[in-house]
């Protein structure tokens, strides 16, 4: 990839969550591929509190849950993988959407 090819920020919301533990560590992986040195990555994912689990355990009830493939990841598997491309910058769980979300920012490390 030329420089040109590479951005300064990488967004990701509503992705990762949806592959095997396996899959989303590559998945990880490619979003630092994509960003320059000392550039920025946020990723959000679901992550299983209890009010997620309740949530969506009523959502399947009720059947108006339609992401079967979601897989809820825990804050420490998602801080392990980035940590392994950058540092952290901020983190934090997003509680007021019910179905809480876990947001990270990361600033890649130079290679």
């Amino acid at each position: 990839m030329s420089e040109r090819d590479y951005y300064d920020f990488v967004f990701s919301f509503g992705l990762i969550e949806h592959f095997d533990k396996g899959t989303t560590s590559e998945i990880i992986r490619k979003h630092f591929e994509l960003v320059r040195d000392k550039g920025i990555v946020l990723i959000s994912a679901p992550t299983p509190t209890s009010i997620y689990r309740v949530l969506r355990k009523i959502a399947e009830i009720l059947k108006i849950w339609r992401f079967y493939d979601e897989r809820p990841i825990p804050v420490s598997e998602l801080r392990s993988e980035v940590g392994k491309y950058g540092m952290i910058i901020e983190d934090k769980i997003l509680w007021l959407i019910g179905l809480t979300q876990y947001a990270i920012i990361v600033r890649k490390q130079i290679l």
